[in-house]
Formats: structure tokens, sequence, C-alpha cells
């Protein structure tokens, strides 16, 4: 079972985003809801929307910036998605990126601290996101980011229900 879901218009406008500055990261903040699974008691998130936060150099600068706009991007949060959790966060870059990092876990780690909260690693590839979760590494090693498949919901089937 994943542990994100993302409507495809959202992931749709995600893509867009990071493709909207040639040579730089797209980031922000995921909004939603999260829930826990009745039968494996494993939590997961539902991504109804974003707030665009800003398009930096790497993952670092997206942690700056973060640390220095953090209450504006939640008054933006509430305005725009009132009722909604922050749901975790999003990188979407313009080219293949590398794999997240001790920048991503870092920014994770600092501002999403819920054990349901996600990031989502966006490649310029539809097919391809992937949301990151922390996990403990064996061996008493420290936490990492562990990439996830990442579930699409498409807005038809999910209005027939």
């Amino acid at each position: 079972m994943p542990v994100a879901y993302v409507y495809r218009d959202v992931l749709s406008e995600i893509l867009f985003n990071g493709s909207y500055a040639p040579d730089q990261v797209a980031g922000g903040l995921l909004v939603g809801s999260h829930f826990q699974c009745p039968e494996t008691g494993r939590a997961y998130v539902e991504v109804e929307g974003f707030v665009s936060g800003t398009h930096v150099d790497g993952i670092g600068e997206l942690l700056r910036t973060f640390r220095l706009q953090w209450k504006t991007a939640g008054l933006a949060l509430r305005y725009n998605f009132p009722g909604a959790e922050l749901v975790g966060w999003y990188a979407a870059f313009p080219h293949a990126p590398e794999a997240p990092g001790q920048d991503a876990l870092l920014l994770h780690q600092t501002f999403f601290t819920h054990p349901w909260q996600v990031g989502l690693w966006v490649p310029p590839e539809a097919d391809a996101p992937t949301a990151l979760s922390t996990a403990n590494e064996a061996g008493g090693a420290g936490p990492r980011l562990e990439a996830h498949p990442l579930g699409v919901i498409h807005s038809a089937a999910a209005r027939a229900r």
C-alpha cells in the first residue's frame, strides 16, 4: 500500500511547476488529509493540493527558504485550504534528479515531524514520482528517507464513488 495518494490533476500541476524554471527545483507544501488503514494500521496521506513555495537552486536552498518563510507558507495554507492538513512537501525537477540525500532528510526532519507526513520527489516524467517517508536505518545508523510508490487518484473515478 502506498504511503501517499495524489489526485492526477494536482500531480500535473506539480509537474508543470517543476518545469517552469528550467534550471531550478520547484518546492512547496502538500496539503490534504492523513488516514490510517483499518486492516494494516499503516498511515497514509491523500494529497488534495499544494501551496507553491518557490524555485530554488537545490534542496539545501529549499530548506533555507522554508526556514525563512515558514509562517507565511502556513498562512497561505490556511487561506487557500481551510480545514486541510499539512501532509508534507514536494520537490519537482526540470531534469532527472539525483536520489534524495542528506539535505532532503534534514528538510523532512526539520519541518515534517509527524510520522505520517511525506515528501514527494517529482522528476520530469509523470510516471516516476515517489513518496518519501522516514525510516530507521538497520543497525542503529540513524534515520533515512525511504522511497515508496505513489498512488495516483484519477478524478473521474473518485467522483464515481
